[in-house]
């Protein structure tokens, strides 16, 4: 804690005599200095160890739980305030806490007046510290400038978790530390929207960090944003915040992202400290045949961190590894798709709906529960049926995390969407590469060429090859029951017989972004869209991450089969000025390793930086 706080410091009051003499006679080893904060929770003190003469911050708590306590003080990281220890004397906790000597950021880029550049290590500080919280999992809910506080040595390390949550475990019901200082429902000016109507999730403290920074990087912006934020507040209509003209095109980008309405589109906490690293650091030559680069693209397309083959054998005390496949791309992006398997409920509704839920170890199974349950509902549905413990059970949808107290239906889960569910003990879910995802022999650079009038086919549709971009191949030779559907391996033009048409994917294909289609059914529409124009995927649909100082673009190239009599694919013909685009959508023949009617076969990435 540091010693310019919410209250003007005071001397020896009658409060703090009255706590040193319940403290002197109790074996509490510091001595209580000038009451130096005060908020909902407690008052804290600046005090010193009787031996070491240490200054520290000494927090009086109204109420604690030990556990809570010791779960923040198991967060042991230089961006977060340390928690020292704690000590119950006469029915009094006090939680001791590292002393930040230049107190809040308000108060100190106020004072100082500091540089750019040490305005951007704060925000370096801040990225560090949030990622870290996150991976404990711990929602803060109430960033700002007053609850950053900054070291003697001009470190900034996030303090006052007064409305921080526990993600995941027990208690995680209830409010985590009633150590720190917070206020009684987060900040109005750096919340959410979400948060508004109570519907939160880790990605909350994603927007309120955003606004963190432009308040960090100068006093012009905070006013300009802050006005946004008043207007977006009273306003119905859209609730994502914009920048312009800030002379950093990286950071402008990096925080309108953060400021997204939709929570599911901005970066996760560890995503942005390692763009924001990586932009200070020397700007490296791309390099698109990079398995490095491939990694980052489907961390950027799931959500989820995703390390190289043989990564996780490096990071003992990780016993949960999943190998991710490439199948991935579309359970994590796809909201609906096509079920054959029995379904386990024992709901009865007549807004029924089915659910696909794919654990940690690959297997899948669908439930079916009322469209207007909670989250808390659907936990205790996948728990009993797949014998997972609920307390340690994470739920994913679209790539983020679903909290229990918000309805299925507001976290955007309908019939057909996909939720992965891990049961994480007290350790983090780790995704690995598998080493048999890759087939390198098969790569091709299309960087440098230029089809101009030819024309290509296979499986006798027309075929835009993917030139700008490199393609990575996928190892799928000899994994079906035969490899006519590639087609042969040679230059050509024309179709082979028995091929199938080449088709691409961007991760945010999705139902409800095929807006050109025209489809005569009221039904939910189940299935992998893809489409034979690379033009529009990557106009639309691809996604777009920063990765070593560039930033570059990634989609899957895909073969469709073109099977109509059995309902395999089915042609969306586009309308109006897209007339000529056409969607496919593969619903039929799923299996265990994903689906057999629509088959990536080759990631493709490019370099966009001029674009």
């Amino acid at each position: 804690m540091g010693g310019n706080n919410q209250s003007r410091p005071q001397s020896r009051s009658q409060s703090t005599v009255s706590l040193q003499s319940v403290t002197q006679h109790q074996g509490f080893p510091y001595d209580l200095g000038e009451k130096i904060g005060e908020g909902n929770f407690g008052t804290v003190h600046k005090g010193k160890h009787q031996q070491t003469k240490e200054i520290v911050a000494i927090k009086k708590l109204k109420k604690v739980n030990p556990r809570e306590a010791e779960t923040l003080k198991k967060a042991n990281h230089k961006n977060i305030v340390r928690l020292i220890e704690f000590h119950e004397v006469s029915e009094i906790t006090f939680i001791v806490l590292e002393f930040c000597e230049h107190g809040s950021l308000d108060v100190y880029l106020e004072k100082i007046k500091p540089t750019t550049e040490v305005r951007k290590q704060f925000i370096k500080d801040m990225c560090a510290g949030l990622a870290y919280l996150h991976r404990i999992p711990i929602i803060h809910r109430d960033l700002k400038p007053a609850n950053i506080l900054v070291s003697r040595d001009g470190v900034a390390k996030i303090a006052d978790f007064g409305q921080a949550k526990l993600v995941v475990g027990p208690d995680s019901e209830v409010n985590v530390d009633k150590i720190y200082m917070g206020t009684a429902g987060g900040t109005l000016a750096y919340m959410a929207p979400e948060v508004m109507q109570r519907h939160y999730n880790l990605q909350a403290d994603i927007f309120s960090l955003g606004l963190l920074f432009c308040a960090t990087l100068s006093d012009e912006l905070k006013r300009k944003i802050g006005a946004q934020c008043t207007a977006m507040m009273v306003s119905k209509g859209d609730h994502s915040l914009t920048l312009s003209n800030l002379g950093d095109d990286f950071m402008e980008k990096l925080i309108t992202n953060m400021l997204k309405e939709d929570y599911h589109e901005r970066p996760k906490a560890r995503v942005v400290y390692r763009q924001i690293m990586q932009h200070d650091g020397p700007v490296k030559q791309p390099n698109l045949s990079s398995v490095e680069l491939v990694a980052a693209g489907i961390e950027a397309c799931t959500g989820v961190e995703v390390l190289l083959p043989g990564e996780a054998a490096k990071l003992p005390g990780h016993p949960n590894v999943r190998k991710i496949t490439i199948h991935d791309f579309f359970h994590f992006t796809n909201p609906a798709m096509s079920f054959n398997e029995k379904r386990e409920t024992d709901v009865v509704d007549e807004n029924l709906i089915d659910i696909f839920v794919k654990s940690q170890g690959g297997s899948t199974g669908v439930f079916g529960i009322s469209s207007d349950a909670t989250v808390s509902d659907l936990r205790k549905l996948i728990s009993l049926n797949s014998h997972l413990p609920g307390d340690y059970l994470e739920l994913f949808h679209r790539a983020c995390r679903i909290e229990d107290e918000t309805p299925i239906r507001q976290e955007g889960i309908k019939h057909g969407s996909v939720v992965h569910a891990h049961s994480v003990g007290s350790s983090q879910v780790l995704y690995e590469m598998d080493e048999s995802l890759l087939d390198p022999g098969y790569n091709y650079n299309f960087t440098k060429l230029n089809d101009g009038n030819t024309q290509y086919f296979r499986g006798d549709h027309t075929y835009q090859r993917p030139c700008g971009w490199y393609r990575h191949a996928l190892k799928v030779k000899g994994q079906y029951e035969d490899d006519i559907w590639l087609g042969e391996q040679r230059s050509r033009t024309d179709s082979s017989p028995n091929e199938w048409p080449v088709s691409y994917h961007g991760s945010k294909m999705r139902n409800n972004c095929i807006v050109h289609g025209s489809i005569a059914t009221n039904e939910p529409i189940q299935g992998v869209f893809t489409t034979p124009s690379l033009d529009i995927v990557a106009d639309k649909f691809a996604e777009t991450f920063y990765f070593e100082g560039h930033t570059y673009q990634i989609a899957l190239q895909n073969r469709v089969n073109p099977d109509k009599k059995n309902g395999n694919m089915v042609v969306i013909p586009g309308e109006g000025s897209e007339e000529s685009v056409e969607y496919w959508l593969s619903s039929k023949g799923y299996l265990e390793n994903g689906f057999s009617d629509v088959r990536p076969y080759g990631i493709i990435v490019r370099l966009v930086d001029d674009d």
